[in-house]
């Protein structure tokens, strides 16, 4: 019994000497035994990003994060975001809201003094296959014609002339200093201005005959040729020798 007592009381001071000498500390000294780390286990959502990932490598996690890859919006693939958005203006050059063709195929013919003129025009339009639109603008209208004795450099050549003019029975003779000439009378008809005329030849002197204009209402027949290149007969329309002008429509107010 007492060898049993003897044999336990020395184990349990080797126990206590090993604890109090031998046993490995902490690094904060204390006498207890350092805890058995067991590694966490995490989901994959919960990993870090690696350090050295950049904007260009978070593919993956901006997906997850509902962002676009760049390989979606560079496709143009769908779900991409429109980088216009839905107000923008077209792209210049993409003939969204422009198409000079189309103007360039439009042409007027005219101009016309009156309405009598330009239906006339009108008729021969339409008998021709096209459907003309009347516009009115402004313009020069015919005012007369005038009856003049021209080539006068001075005002002393200007008087002597109207002095010939009065002693030959033309007393309305009037000299016009800014026009180098002499007004032997304003008709409304041609043919009374050509009257006017041979009288100052038969005085002596030179006499031309000019048409007056002023300020007044013209009209436009305009039409669309039926062709992109404009290559319409005008000879077939009736209209290369009436005197009036065909040029491109004016552009839209």
């Amino acid at each position: 019994m007492r060898g049993l007592f003897l044999t336990l009381l020395s184990a349990n001071l080797a126990v206590f000497a090993w604890g109090q000498w031998l046993a490995p500390r902490d690094a904060s000294g204390s006498g207890s035994a350092p805890a058995l780390e067991v590694p966490r286990i995490m989901l994959a959502s919960e990993a870090p990003a690696p350090a050295s990932a950049g904007p260009a490598s978070a593919g993956p996690a901006a997906d997850a994060a509902g962002g676009v890859s760049a390989e979606a919006a560079t496709a143009g693939g769908e779900g991409a975001p429109d980088a216009a958005g839905p107000g923008a203006a077209p792209v210049a050059g993409s003939g969204v809201g422009d198409n000079p063709a189309v103007a360039a195929r439009c042409v007027s013919v005219g101009p016309m003094v009156n309405l009598d003129a330009a239906a006339k025009v009108t008729g021969i339009l339409v008998d021709s296959g096209y459907t003309p639109r009347q516009r009115p603008a402004d313009g020069q209208v015919p005012d007369g014609f005038v009856v003049l004795v021209g080539d006068l450099a001075t005002a002393a050549d200007q008087a002597r002339v109207q002095r010939i003019l009065t002693r030959g029975g033309l007393t309305d003779a009037a000299t016009l200093p800014d026009r180098s000439a002499v007004s032997v009378g304003v008709f409304s008809q041609r043919n009374r201005a050509e009257r006017r005329a041979e009288v100052v030849r038969k005085i002596g002197l030179t006499a031309v005959i000019e048409d007056r204009q002023r300020a007044g209402t013209v009209y436009w027949v305009d039409i669309d040729l039926k062709s992109e290149a404009g290559s319409d007969s005008i000879d077939a329309m009736k209209l290369s020798d009436s005197g009036l002008q065909i040029v491109p429509c004016p552009p839209p107010l």
